[in-house]
């Protein structure tokens, strides 16, 4: 098994509060699974920020599942107060 590594900025936030947001929705994750938002400069094309999330595995265990949830949600996007009212 191989692992790529793919070196990123990522944000120093609160990750409680941790949203993305596409144009059309937002994709929530549980602070205890620590995942974190990357974000990759030009990863959409010239001057198009493209934005990912990376789940962090401390000491994995061979034949031990290691998971996280997510939670989407979809509406018509106003900002960023809108989404986090409606979470």
């Amino acid at each position: 098994m191989s692992v790529n590594v793919v070196a990123s900025r990522c944000r120093d936030q609160d990750t409680a509060n941790d949203f993305y947001f596409p144009d059309t929705n937002a994709q929530m994750f549980r602070p205890q699974d620590r995942v974190r938002l990357t974000q990759f400069p030009s990863g959409g094309g010239q001057g198009d920020p493209a934005w990912d999330f990376q789940f962090f595995i401390d000491k994995h265990e061979l034949n031990r599942r290691d998971q996280f949830v997510m939670r989407a949600m979809l509406l018509p996007f106003e900002s960023a107060e809108q989404v986090e009212q409606a979470t």
